[in-house]
């Protein structure tokens, strides 16, 4: 098991956070883009078994890079994450699409991961996973992802305009494979949109899954 860290946090705080463990977590909220996974010293993966909470295995504090900011839908979803995860209710979060209120964590993630993969037409689902091996990296695909639900909660016909871009079969996947039933809902929803250019609806028939509950879009 090895583990990601905000060397600022734990040189300030001497703590670490449950959610930094998640591939949800593309920063800290408090200090950017600074979780890093490998010790700068020497180069290892970071384990739980070390010396001190902010010394590696290796016997050096852990040194990072000088953090980036976060943009406002990143900062947004961290903090959301946060509230999520600690099991309070999260404050108002404009930057965030109001679907986010319904969706479980993972589903939420997937969703927005799908939706903001791929920066254009024409760049593959492998290409684009390379490109966001990096907290920074992650963060960009979240904050497209956000941005892209956003607009398609504005104007669904958005929607079929990013069907080119989206990443289609992860949005299949959500669906038949949901933590929760909203995150099943939202994903059909986006699926069928894609493919017909016309809203359809909460009840509308067809290929919805069984049980499905109406989409929180609004």
């Amino acid at each position: 098991m090895y583990a990601k860290i905000c060397p600022q946090c734990l040189r300030q705080h001497g703590v670490t956070k449950l959610s930094w463990q998640l591939r949800a977590a593309v920063g800290c909220a408090e200090h950017g883009y600074s979780l890093i996974g490998m010790c700068p010293q020497c180069g290892e993966s970071i384990g739980w078994n070390r010396p001190d909470v902010d010394i590696c295995r290796c016997g050096r504090h852990f040194r990072g890079e000088p953090a980036a900011p976060l943009e406002p839908e990143v900062q947004a979803w961290l903090s959301w994450l946060e509230g999520g995860l600690t099991n309070t209710l999260p404050p108002p979060f404009p930057a965030l699409p109001a679907a986010m209120l319904h969706l479980s964590i993972d589903g939420a993630f997937r969703i927005v991961e799908a939706l903001g993969l791929c920066e254009g037409p024409g760049t593959s689902v492998r290409s684009a996973l390379s490109g966001c091996k990096t907290p920074r990296g992650l963060g960009a695909v979240v904050q497209r992802g956000l941005q892209r639900l956003s607009a398609i909660e504005a104007d669904v016909g958005v929607a079929m305009r990013l069907s080119g871009v989206a990443n289609q079969p992860a949005l299949a996947q959500i669906a038949t494979d949901a933590a929760a039933e909203e995150d099943r809902a939202l994903a059909w929803w986006l699926i069928q949109s894609m493919r017909s250019g016309i809203d359809p609806g909460s009840t509308r028939a067809g290929s919805r899954p069984r049980g499905q509950l109406p989409l929180f879009i609004v």
